[in-house]
């Protein structure tokens, strides 16, 4: 309970990059920060060539892509979305073009959204 209060509550335990700036409240971030970002170690997907930096967003793939997961149906393109964050990215885009995406151009924000993450 006490490192629970001092980590979360007062922001006393902090876990520093000894290569960069970065800073994590937490130790498994950082091990998964120096993984991605100066180890260069990528995780794959074992059931198709997509690859990302965390292996949180590979488990978030699988979970989305590879198993049946109710979708959400955008009403103005044939994008269906997983999560409604990414629902509302392409509402947004479909709204600010007037028009549907374009398959590419749809794929190639979907991917720079989801790398964000």
């Amino acid at each position: 309970m006490k490192v629970h209060i001092r980590r979360t509550h007062l922001n006393l335990v902090h876990y520093k990059c000894e290569q960069c700036e970065y800073v994590s409240k937490y130790l498994q971030a950082l091990k998964a920060h120096v993984l991605a970002i100066h180890e260069q170690i990528s995780e794959n997907c074992e059931f198709c060539d997509y690859s990302a930096k965390y292996k949180t967003n590979i488990l978030s793939h699988i979970k989305f892509v590879h198993t049946k997961v109710e979708k959400l149906q955008c009403h103005l393109c044939q994008y269906q979305a997983p999560k409604q964050y990414l629902l509302d990215y392409i509402l947004v885009e479909c709204m600010k073009n007037n028009t549907a995406l374009s398959p590419v151009l749809f794929f190639y924000k979907l991917e720079k959204l989801s790398t964000q993450a």
